[in-house]
């Protein structure tokens, strides 16, 4: 009894440490790879990390998302030379305020680097802004985008725009212009918009944006134009909203397309210069004019969007 009651034991012990050995095939099937049986090394796949491909979704901009429609109005120009408190008892729900003018001027006192000849408003203009920006209004910053004749004066050779012989070049109006395919010039406009974003601004609208049409320089004009507004959203956070202020209808000589507008632009604001009725039908059928159109208009309207001029 006790050699039989030794045989089991050993026997029951024997097979629970073959069970360490026991490998399941591809198909499920049970083997057996004991030490002293002979069997096939297993090989490794030789995988290069470098040729895996990972496929990353990144996240798409996507232009006007998430708008509502739009009431606001201009303040005057000088509104930051002033207590404005009393210029915002009869607005609408948002206000526009002009940081930017065409000759360069910037209207409050701007902390991004200039150089000597573009001049900037009195340290009080930031106390009077802070009134606006703390207001229970949503706030829209206006700028003069390209149309600067003090930044291309100052800095030609880094930022300007100019003729074929490499001189700085004049509009019919006497106005210098900055050149998009130059980084002088996105490099300005970046801090100029991200000073913007972080005074707590809702929105930048771009006004004289595009290429003036008189200019007779030769550019693939839609596609630098198209690189400067990627490379500006990706400077700023996500979610800042970016319109532009249409003073003419687009097209070649300005270098902005339908195309353009619609996917670079979260809303389209026009002036008397472009018939909106055609604007529309330029624009793609999902293009939502209601919330990303907005008229500049004289005295409210009843629907859609629009801003009250006031300048």
């Amino acid at each position: 009894m006790i050699i039989a009651l030794v045989v089991i034991l050993l026997a029951a012990v024997g097979f629970l440490v073959i069970q360490n050995y026991r490998v399941y095939d591809n198909e499920g099937n049970v083997h057996w790879n004991l030490p002293f049986m002979p069997h096939k090394e297993t090989q490794e796949p030789d995988i290069d990390p470098n040729d895996v491909e990972i496929d990353r979704q990144e996240p798409q901009f996507v232009a006007g998302k998430d708008l509502t429609p739009l009431q606001a109005k201009e303040l005057p120009l000088w509104c930051l030379n002033d207590d404005p408190a009393w210029m915002l008892t009869d607005a609408p729900q948002s206000v526009v305020v002009n940081v930017k003018n065409a000759d360069g001027a910037l209207l409050y006192s701007a902390k991004a680097a200039t150089p000597e000849g573009v001049s900037k408003g009195g340290e009080y203009t930031l106390a009077n802004l802070r009134t606006i920006l703390d207001s229970n209004h949503g706030t829209v910053a206006r700028m003069a985008c390209l149309c600067d004749s003090a930044y291309a004066r100052a800095m030609t050779e880094q930022a300007a725009l100019c003729g074929e012989d490499g001189t700085l070049w004049w509009d019919p109006y006497g106005r210098c212009w900055l050149d998009p395919a130059k980084e002088g010039t996105l490099t300005y406009v970046k801090a100029l918009c991200q000073e913007l974003v972080t005074l707590g601004f809702d929105e930048i609208v771009l006004d004289y944006f595009g290429y003036p049409a008189s200019w007779q320089g030769n550019a693939d004009r839609t596609a630098v134009l198209t690189q400067f507004m990627t490379a500006l959203r990706e400077s700023l956070p996500e979610g800042t909203r970016i319109s532009l202020l249409l003073r003419e209808m687009p097209g070649a000589e300005n270098g902005l397309t339908a195309e353009l507008l619609n996917a670079s632009f979260d809303r389209i604001y026009t002036d008397n210069g472009v018939n909106t009725e055609t604007l529309i039908k330029m624009l793609p059928a999902n293009f939502d004019a209601a919330t990303r159109l907005v008229p500049i208009v004289w005295r409210a309207t009843e629907n859609g969007s629009y801003m009250i001029a006031t300048n």
